[in-house]
């Protein structure tokens, strides 16, 4: 199966892995093929012009799209991808543009398709992890499947591949989980942190208040580097070779990775 743009001179067509598509609408798609060919395709969608899949044709929708292209072996061969920027891909593209959007896309490359909604609000909107299990029921009849055509020649690649629209804002989904908190339908977990609160106390209070409680929280985590762990040989192959304090930065940084999928750093220069 092959995905084919006419241009005004030529033909480009590449090897279609697949297509996530809303009616005429093609809200993501991936190919293979040689470099020229993938560069056009990918091209052609941004731009808006018509693509073929089979005997359908498809123009992408009116969102941002963003695009991913890589050579792959010797470089004679090249995999283009395009999506639409309110889709969140496992792996890919986690980040939706504008939080006030009342749609977004959801593809499951494993097929799981509760387990990434749940993913999708929890990072979306900012809700609790402890719930993660009862997102993808309560919020079931806000989303709905999509068209996924695959190439037979590819299948396994993705066999479970799944699609779906999301149908909802910020404000629409905070409503339904505070009313479920409200009838029960979701219950706060037990905590097992002994700590304190009053809302006439400053901070200072609140902090002395739960000294205890906090130093028993900090002494169960464990750094993911510290200044007496050992630094990766590479860091003192930079280009420009950073300073001890730096290096060790750098390497928390680096094993950050390896617990999610971006890391952050704060810190006062003097």
């Amino acid at each position: 199966m092959e995905i084919n743009l006419q241009s005004v001179e030529r033909n480009f067509n590449a090897k279609l892995h697949f297509a996530v598509v809303e009616g005429k609408e093609i809200i993501a798609a991936s190919y293979v093929g040689v470099p020229e060919a993938t560069t056009a395709i990918t091209a052609g969608i941004i731009e808006n012009r018509p693509v073929r899949i089979g005997n359908l044709l498809f123009n992408r929708s009116m969102d941002a799209f963003r695009r991913l292209d890589r050579r792959i072996g010797m470089g004679d061969v090249a995999h283009g991808m395009v999506f639409n920027s309110l889709t969140t891909i496992d792996g890919i593209n986690n980040v939706i543009e504008g939080e006030d959007n009342k749609k977004s896309y959801i593809i499951s490359m494993s097929g799981n398709i509760k387990e990434d909604v749940s993913n999708h609000v929890i990072e979306r909107f900012g809700l609790p992890i402890e719930f993660k299990e009862q997102y993808s029921g309560l919020l079931g009849f806000m989303y709905e499947d999509l068209e996924v055509i695959q190439n037979p020649e590819f299948m396994e690649l993705y066999p479970s591949l799944r699609a779906v629209r999301f149908n909802g804002t910020e404000q629409d989904v905070l409503e339904i989980v505070e009313d479920a908190l409200k009838n029960g339908m979701l219950i706060i977990p037990k905590s097992e942190v002994e700590g304190v609160f009053d809302p006439e106390w400053s901070m200072k209070e609140y902090m002395i208040k739960n000294a205890q409680a906090m130093n028993k929280l900090l002494a169960e985590m464990k750094p993911l580097h510290t200044m007496k762990d050992k630094l990766d040989p590479a860091i003192a192959t930079m280009d420009r070779i950073p300073f001890p304090a730096q290096a060790h930065v750098i390497q928390g940084l680096v094993n950050g990775y390896s617990v999610g999928n971006s890391v952050w750093s704060a810190a006062n220069m003097g």
